[in-house]
């Protein structure tokens, strides 16, 4: 599966929540880096959305490969699928102290969650 599948599959997994914003925020800054990846929005706060996504990830086929831990207010994980890991992290929108997200916050967002796809040689 190409990592443009999977992340269309990730994104599909990603509607399923009433929380998450499934419009991917960083999509210039991936494609300029050439990686797949992206930035979506929740409105639940970091620790539940966090929990959620890499249950709802596991549902769908994906491996964990390393458990969900908290570093720094930021939650994250790696999983994989096939010969590609998907690591994403979870963090509130608070941390994030830039003006980019201040309308986000203002609009009810709590956090912002990141991830990125790398081709292994599992």
């Amino acid at each position: 599966m190409s990592e443009t599948q999977l992340m269309t599959e990730i994104e599909e997994v990603l509607g399923k929540f009433d929380a998450v914003l499934v419009e991917n925020r960083c999509v210039a800054e991936y494609a300029q880096l050439r990686l797949h990846g992206g930035c979506y929005l929740s409105r639940a706060q970091s620790e539940e959305i966090a929990k959620d996504v890499a249950q709802a990830l596991v549902k769908a086929g994906f491996e964990p490969y390393r458990l969900l831990r908290l570093d720094f207010g930021v939650w994250s994980t790696t999983l994989h699928k096939g010969k590609t890991d998907v690591a994403f992290s979870v963090e509130p929108l608070a941390l994030d102290v830039g003006q980019k997200y201040a309308a986000d916050q203002q609009a009810g967002y709590r956090s912002k969650l990141t991830l990125s796809l790398s081709a292994t040689e599992k």
